[in-house]
């Protein structure tokens, strides 16, 4: 895929944002991914442009509602803390927390346990200390304080993003490094059991691979 040049691509971008947030977002993520995925200098370039122009733009924006800004926010936030050239954990906060003041999730109890869920995979993602990886996994407390036995397959997801969490942690704080792993085990162990349950091929077989190495790990230092 040709492209223009960054400054091109904010000047068309900066248009559609104009006309319909919601749908440029949807087209913008989808050049992000490409960009991300192409690993080149000229790539990583155009990500950032984009990126930080639509990060200065977003309070300009006009919705149709509170709750698609909210959402759109939010949809940005997970932008921002995921792993890529535009990667940027401030942003990525402050995002979720003007998307909360926007309103998602004020009646919906599943889209909170989302944005917990999300900042919880943010905070782990780019992680830059102990304090962000203990953060992350109250997101993820959080999270399944909603997404209880009767959300089974949700559940799972956030289950087994606990259990990478708290395995992370394991290797930060050395000191109770055999008391994240067993708590690490424990969720990945719960994990797998809702996945299996409901017949998740994916989910299983990513949710086993972490419980192997998170027993290895364990073993090993014992």
């Amino acid at each position: 895929m040709t492209l223009p040049e960054a400054p091109a691509l904010v000047v068309r971008f900066r248009a559609h944002f104009a006309r319909d947030p919601s749908a440029a977002f949807r087209e913008w993520f989808v050049l992000e991914e490409h960009l991300r995925d192409a690993g080149t200098d000229e790539a990583r370039e155009r990500s950032r442009a984009l990126a930080s122009d639509l990060w200065d733009m977003r309070g300009s924006l006009v919705f149709s509602s509170n709750e698609e800004e909210g959402t759109f926010l939010h949809n940005l936030a997970v932008f921002f803390g995921s792993r890529g050239p535009a990667a940027d954990i401030s942003r990525c906060l402050l995002l979720f927390e003007e998307s909360a003041r926007a309103g998602y999730g004020r009646d919906d109890p599943e889209a909170m346990a989302r944005l917990h869920h999300n900042r919880g995979n943010a905070l782990q993602n780019l992680a830059r200390s102990r304090e962000d990886l203990c953060e992350a996994l109250a997101c993820y407390e959080r999270a399944l304080a909603v997404r209880d036995a009767t959300r089974p397959i949700a559940r799972g997801v956030t289950l087994h993003a606990l259990g990478l969490g708290r395995r992370k942690l394991a290797e930060a704080d050395p000191d109770a490094r055999e008391r994240w792993l067993r708590a690490a085990i424990q969720s990945l162990e719960e994990s797998l059991l809702l996945r299996t349950e409901e017949g998740l091929a994916r989910g299983i077989e990513e949710t086993t691979a972490a419980l192997e190495e998170a027993r290895h790990a364990l073993a090993a230092g014992c």
